[in-house]
């Protein structure tokens, strides 16, 4: 592994959908995650509650960019 790259995973938390209550409601949001291997990234979301976007190798910095920018695009709040 390169230096000051590590695996990243990004995933997107947009329902419940263990709640039966119809007043729960979960803020959608769009997560990054450090992880050890791509293996784990199903795993990682998984145990977050969401979805796998995308799983990288890099450094924190672009792995926030990536983030952010599913965020801009599968929330469009920006």
């Amino acid at each position: 592994m390169n230096a000051g790259k590590s695996f990243w995973v990004i995933y997107v938390v947009a329902f419940d959908d263990t709640s039966d209550s119809p007043d729960a409601v979960v803020e959608p949001y769009v997560g990054r995650e450090l992880i050890e291997s791509a293996e784990d990234a199903p795993l990682a979301a998984l145990l977050r509650g969401g979805q796998v976007v995308a799983t990288l190798e890099a450094d924190e910095q672009t792995a926030e960019f990536a983030r952010a920018s599913v965020e801009a695009e599968v929330l469009r709040w920006r």
